[in-house]
């Protein structure tokens, strides 16, 4: 049974971190209505910005955090503003090709920086542990998991208490109406762009604390993005938080009890079922692909 609870808490941990790196995913493709398939290239680009950070200047992966964050989002806004937008009202497909493109270029450019291999960012307190009724709680993951959920609180603050987050849940609902009443469609659509970069920025810099990582992971990233977007509903930050919890909870339940090869086909075998019963996602108002035409 403790063993059980104990890979119960891994898993919930595990999938705070799912939605730290989903959180952006979910909040681009909801309200921009686009596919980020460069996603985990951002969230690479955040844990190599919180490395470089802590290598150079000796800070605390949560400082390289913010910077990361910061760097992410000034990224991800001239990305949208200077190339994105100049397709906004093309076909979907030209812009997931475009999506491609900006993959690629940011994965040899890590690739060109970083080479292939994998790189860690050790420190005093990630790899220890503490005991709560017999069960090891890693601490760094349970920091990771905690920042995960402020970030996530937050921006879904700032979207629905603040003049500027409701501007942008404006455009990203009805792009043609939001037109209508004056509102700068293109600053808005940068500006949802790189705040879902930024969150990228965030999760990487949470995959820097606890682990190790590499630009081959990036894929890996963008995936697990998409199930935990779909599951948890398009632009739904709690449903990308309950989403994130849920996908680590199977998937370390399907390694615990049956065997580690089986755990990814487990995982997405319940998240399609979960998805026949409830298409819009856990948390999702709109249909998929978005609610309005391009």
């Amino acid at each position: 049974m403790n063993g059980l609870a104990q890979v119960t808490v891994y898993g919930i941990l595990q999938g705070g971190l799912l939605a730290a790196v989903a959180v952006g995913f979910s909040l681009i493709w909801g309200l921009n209505k686009i596919i980020n398939v460069a996603h985990g290239e951002f969230v690479m680009l955040g844990a190599y910005v919180t490395w470089r950070v802590n290598d150079t200047f000796a800070a605390d992966p949560f400082v390289g955090a913010f910077v990361a964050m910061s760097v992410l989002f000034g990224v991800g806004y001239l990305i949208q503003r200077l190339i994105i937008n100049f397709v906004i009202d093309a076909p979907l497909r030209l812009t997931l090709l475009l999506m491609f493109g900006i993959s690629v270029v940011l994965e040899a450019a890590l690739v060109a920086l970083h080479s292939t291999a994998y790189q860690a960012l050790p420190t005093s307190y990630a790899m220890t542990s503490f005991t709560v009724l017999e069960i090891r709680v890693p601490l760094g993951r349970l920091l990771a998991f905690a920042f995960s959920v402020i970030c996530a609180l937050a921006i879904a603050a700032f979207l629905n208490r603040t003049g500027t987050g409701l501007t942008i849940r404006a455009a990203g609902m009805n792009r043609k109406a939001a037109r209508l009443v004056g509102i700068d469609i293109r600053h808005s659509y940068a500006l949802t762009f790189a705040l879902g970069t930024g969150l990228a920025g965030a999760g990487g810099a949470m995959i820097a604390l606890v682990g190790t990582f590499s630009p081959a992971d990036a894929a890996t990233y963008t995936m697990s993005s998409f199930v935990v977007a779909v599951l948890g509903g398009l632009g739904s930050m709690k449903g990308a938080l309950a989403a994130g919890v849920l996908l680590g909870v199977i998937q370390a339940w399907a390694a615990y009890l049956v065997s580690g090869t089986l755990t990814n086909l487990i995982a997405f075998g319940l998240v399609l079922i979960v998805l026949v019963n409830q298409p819009r996602g856990l948390f999702g108002r709109g249909r998929l692909g978005g609610g309005e035409e391009r």
